[in-house]
């Protein structure tokens, strides 16, 4: 894919794009920002912890916020259409095991930064990519699911 069919794909899709943007990754957005706020309030006081707290919540709801776009670039490439009621079916379906995954990876990431800066940027560049493997691989068995590798979507 080139940036062209990438600028292609975004003019094409711009209004699918900015409706999940605006019915799903905005509230995601809300909430961590009102939650972070909430816990900054009252965790200031206590040095690290509210920057710790606030960084393990924005790896949480960038995981999470990832999904939606994910599928719909799924959708686009094996189906060729972009249906949003299969998308909005798919997140809900996948909202669940990402949030469990991306409070381990959070996790995982807050320690790895917080005891060394490198072991941290590690491993959030590997589990960065964790959605796109997680759709990837519910497909990977199917035809369809080969397409996405054809596209070198996912490895």
């Amino acid at each position: 894919m080139t940036i062209k069919d990438a600028f292609g794909f975004y003019i094409s899709h711009l209004g699918k794009i900015l409706t999940v943007a605006i019915t799903l990754v905005f509230p995601i957005q809300l909430f961590c920002f009102i939650f972070s706020m909430i816990v900054s309030l009252f965790y200031d006081y206590y040095g690290i912890f509210g920057a710790v707290f606030n960084m393990f919540l924005f790896l949480t709801c960038l995981f999470l916020s990832q999904v939606p776009f994910i599928q719909l670039m799924f959708q686009d490439v094996l189906e060729g259409e972009v249906e949003l009621k299969q998308l909005y079916k798919r997140f809900f379906q996948l909202f669940f095991p990402v949030l469990m995954m991306s409070i381990l990876f959070g996790i995982a990431v807050v320690i790895g930064l917080t005891f060394l800066i490198i072991p941290g940027i590690i491993l959030f560049l590997v589990l960065f990519l964790f959605p796109y493997s997680d759709e990837g691989l519910a497909r990977r068995g199917s035809a369809r699911g080969r397409g996405i590798c054809h596209y070198g979507l996912i490895a």
